[in-house]
């Protein structure tokens, strides 16, 4: 199921309610499922009655945001993945993805690259590695800022203010090892800023650990994070000091290829 914020987790039922925001809900509970749904099922999902969602999805499939199945279960439509790569940070992606693909054959573990939405870091790009053991990630998972890699790396460019707006209120513990101190986690992006990049074992997942790095877009704010991820048992102190360098030589490409400013 693909990491996407669903409405009733987001509390949307203390919105006013809207055709539009019905339409989003939809869309969103679609997405979030990560596989087809029956009327039925979105209704549930959302808390409205069948009556309102069989309308909207009515609505929604003939402007193609969604799409019926010989079975009368819906999935996400093209309309929807149109416009999506339209406002996706495409520029970014294009000129990171061959950097990307040669790090994953110099390192031999996966690279994402991933962007800040809200609170969260959403994966935009993702090459695989051909390792039998890896970290597996999906194009479109969200996951919190705080509990990655690539999170404390994007924060380390910020400045505190910036970071503690980002945050929420509740840092949630995740795992054994997710920093839920506000204070403790300002002091580790501290560290992460002091030194250029982030290494992360078990804050989101105990079994996955990360190495990254930010790169800067024209106007030298963070633009996206390349991360290394890789099975904590394999992040051992020798295999982060071979892939640091290696990370941060592909970031300092992509800011070139970017337009970034020259780093001080």
């Amino acid at each position: 199921m693909k990491n996407i914020s669903s409405p009733k987790a987001n509390n949307t039922q203390t919105r006013a309610r809207s055709g539009l925001n019905t339409g989003l809900d939809v869309i969103e509970v679609i997405a979030a499922h990560g596989r087809p749904m029956s009327m039925t099922e979105v209704a549930g999902a959302t808390g409205l009655t069948k009556a309102s969602i069989h309308k909207t999805l009515a609505t929604l499939e003939i402007r193609h945001f969604v799409r019926r199945l010989e079975d009368q279960r819906y999935v996400i439509g093209i309309k929807a993945w149109e416009i999506g790569c339209i406002a996706a940070p495409f520029e970014i992606t294009r000129l990171a993805t061959p950097h990307m693909i040669r790090l994953v054959r110099g390192i031999g573990d996966g690279v994402s690259l991933g962007v800040l939405s809200g609170s969260e870091m959403l994966s935009i790009q993702l090459i695989e590695s051909d390792q039998a053991v890896r970290v597996h990630e999906n194009i479109g998972d969200r996951t919190p800022v705080y509990t990655l890699s690539s999170g404390l790396a994007y924060l380390s460019l910020l400045d505190d203010e910036e970071i503690m707006a980002i945050l929420p209120p509740v840092l949630e513990q995740r795992t054994e090892l997710t920093v839920t101190d506000h204070a403790k986690l300002l002091g580790m992006i501290h560290e992460v800023r002091a030194r250029g990049y982030a290494v992360c074992h078990g804050m989101c997942r105990a079994d996955a650990s990360g190495v990254a790095a930010v790169a800067r877009g024209p106007d030298g704010r963070p633009a996206a994070t390349l991360c290394v991820a890789l099975p904590t048992f394999r992040a051992t102190p020798e295999r982060v000091a071979e892939v640091v360098p290696q990370v941060l030589h592909a970031v300092r490409a992509i800011e070139r290829d970017f337009g970034a400013p020259d780093s001080d």
